[in-house]
């Protein structure tokens, strides 16, 4: 059994066999050389401007590595702009 609260403060209880919990993604940088060629991030994802440029600015970053929210509408919202 889990209590939840709603959007209206409402405790419900819910009964289940099973609760799949999702606690986010992490972006797969691992092995791709970024240190070597001045591409800086961190462990949310690449560092990126405005325009979703790394620090070289001819290389771009687009999707869950942006440490961004990680969100399909997000990311195609800024894949237009």
């Amino acid at each position: 059994m889990v209590f939840t609260i709603n959007a209206t403060n409402e405790t419900k209880r819910l009964t289940a066999e099973t609760i799949l919990v999702a606690l986010g993604r992490t972006p797969n940088l691992d092995g791709l050389g970024l240190e070597a060629i001045g591409v800086e991030f961190d462990r949310k994802g690449l560092k990126l401007d405005d325009r979703l440029r790394t620090t070289q600015k001819h290389i771009y970053g687009a999707g869950d590595v942006t440490g961004d929210y990680q969100f399909t509408h997000v990311l195609a919202m800024k894949a237009v702009l």
